[in-house]
């Protein structure tokens, strides 16, 4: 009985103890349980900035939002929320990133642009991309990924979510105020990144609508061109014309496509900047209704752009009256030209209020556009190109005209078929890397690369069929094509070899791991370097 009796009491004893540790515990979970949000994160790199994108959905309506940056305050340099046609900025705080609502929301998208991501030291870049995932007072659900641009960036290990392949993917449950930091490298030679380093603009007003030149500067940070350029637009706005180094862009060389609130704007340079620290300019003509008198002067192609990196000047054929502080006046030609104060950094549309002008004397004459923009962008040497170039080049260039049309189709023709054998070959690297993930056989991978082989060879002669005709830098560009060919079949070559070797036993998997991961990294140098053979047809 006796015995009975201890036992009890040390049952009793078990309980109690279990049930203070269950009531120590009971505030935190009730606690997170109660004030759980549900956020979703997308990052990634953007010209020479970290660009995230975080969804946050509250259990109830909520008019103010705060988020850890303690410790990245230096890397901050713009947030906001989209609320209907309201873009609502966020301030820095004692470490805090403070989001005041006109109104409460149970859902918000955060859109944030960060400094210092892109640096690059003895020939590798690295990448800092910092990431919220949960507000401050309240934990969370946390679903998305963060992409690094390449495949091919070892991405570090990170404190929350699983990397793989260059990007992170999150699927956690993480405490309040959580921000984390996620870094990766890359050879200089394997990732291009540029750097919008600066816009000239010039507004021409009329009665009823405004027209703009934008001149834009890009500079290379990495060793791999950069050929494309890919900007948004506000969806009224109208492409006119586009000039580069090379004169003005066939339309081929462009494409709009359309969204709901704004429009994409895809480009294929020209004239692209091909190694570390080079240059080259652009410039985008557009056109814009003018509405109830009133333009959006600080209009940005979804890129950050610093207050220090762009002027705005607007130019009436007489006078105008603009309700924003300006600089300076100034008169060019018969043109009067106003440089505005700029307000901050330019991102999108409609990031500041609309400036109300009021046109007065303007004398309209019959003047293409964009002759005007381009006369004044001449004369006050903005763009730093000149228009024209004399009655007897003109008529030259008149009679070249039809040639030229037909040597431009070809070289584009080329340029497509360089990126289909990209595209091809980068498909077949990530075939082959899920083949092995599945443990498939040696055969089936090397049939997977005869076939993309096979595939290519078509490629390949539709290129030399179609640069026979451009004389000899038609000559040289197969010359060189043919090397970089022969390299990337003895690169496949060797990653066959490496195949059978592990297969067979003769190599263990650490040393396997290495062979592929060096022989793929051999592939995408040589990749790039046929993408860029367009290059000695523009020498």
């Amino acid at each position: 009985m006796l015995e009975v009796e201890n036992m009890q009491r040390s049952l009793l004893a078990v309980i109690l103890t279990l049930v203070l540790l269950a009531t120590a515990c009971l505030p935190q979970i009730y606690a997170q349980g109660e004030t759980l949000v549900e956020v979703s994160v997308q990052g990634r790199i953007e010209f020479d900035k970290a660009v995230t994108f975080v969804r946050i959905t509250y259990p109830q309506p909520t008019s103010r939002i705060e988020l850890n940056i303690s410790g990245i305050e230096d890397r901050f340099l713009v947030s906001f929320i989209t609320i209907g046609d309201e873009i609502v900025k966020g301030r820095v705080e004692d470490g805090k990133l403070v989001f005041d609502l006109p109104a409460p929301v149970k859902m918000a998208n955060i859109t944030s642009i960060y400094g210092k991501a892109v640096n690059i030291v003895n020939n590798t870049v690295f990448f800092e991309i910092p990431v919220t995932l949960s507000p401050i007072g309240y934990g969370a659900n946390v679903t998305g990924t963060v992409d690094f641009r390449s495949l091919y960036v070892e991405v570090e290990t990170p404190p929350v979510g699983k990397a793989e392949r260059g990007t992170v993917k999150f699927n956690d449950t993480v405490p309040a105020g959580t921000t984390i930091v996620l870094r990766g490298n890359i050879s200089v030679n394997y990732v291009a990144v540029t750097k919008m380093e600066r816009i000239d603009r010039m507004i021409i007003l009329h009665k009823d609508k405004a027209e703009i030149a934008d001149n834009i500067t890009l500079v290379l940070l990495t060793n791999r061109p950069s050929t494309r350029l890919g900007l948004r637009l506000p969806k009224d706005l109208v492409v006119e014309k586009i000039e580069g180094p090379l004169g003005f862009y066939p339309e081929r060389y462009w494409k709009i496509y359309g969204a709901k609130k704004y429009k994409l704007l895809s480009i294929s340079l020209r004239a692209p900047p091909e190694g570390q620290g080079q240059k080259t300019t652009i410039t985008i003509y557009t056109a814009v209704n003018m509405t109830e008198n009133t333009i959006d002067p600080f209009f940005g192609y979804g890129v950050y752009v610093a207050p220090d990196s762009y002027t705005v000047k607007v130019c009436v054929e007489g006078e105008a009256t603009i309700d924003y502080t300006i600089t300076s006046t100034e008169k060019v030609g018969k043109y009067t030209c106003y440089t505005l104060k700029n307000p901050g950094p330019i991102l999108i549309e409609n990031f500041y209020p609309p400036v109300k002008v009021s046109i007065t004397q303007i004398k309209e004459e019959n003047i293409p556009y964009p002759l005007i923009a381009l006369a004044v962008i001449a004369i006050a040497a903005i763009a730093g190109y000149a228009y024209y170039s004399g009655k007897k080049g003109r008529i030259e260039k008149q009679k070249e005209k039809t040639l030229q049309k037909l040597e431009e189709d070809t070289i584009a023709e080329i340029e497509r078929l360089l990126s289909r054998r990209e595209e091809l070959y980068r498909s077949l690297i990530e075939r082959l890397r899920k083949m092995r993930e599945k443990k498939v056989g040696t055969t089936k991978m090397i049939n997977a690369i005869r076939e993309a082989t096979r595939r290519d060879e078509a490629y390949i002669k539709k290129i030399k069929s179609l640069a026979a005709s451009l004389g000899e830098p038609g000559n040289n560009l197969v010359k060189e094509m043919d090397k970089l060919t022969a390299r990337l079949r003895e690169h496949f070559h060797n990653l066959e070899r490496v195949e059978r070797a592990f297969k067979a036993g003769r190599m263990d998997k650490k040393e396997y791991k290495e062979n592929i991961d060096q022989i793929e990294k051999d592939i995408e140098k040589t990749i790039i370097e046929i993408t860029s053979l367009l290059k000695i047809l523009e020498q």
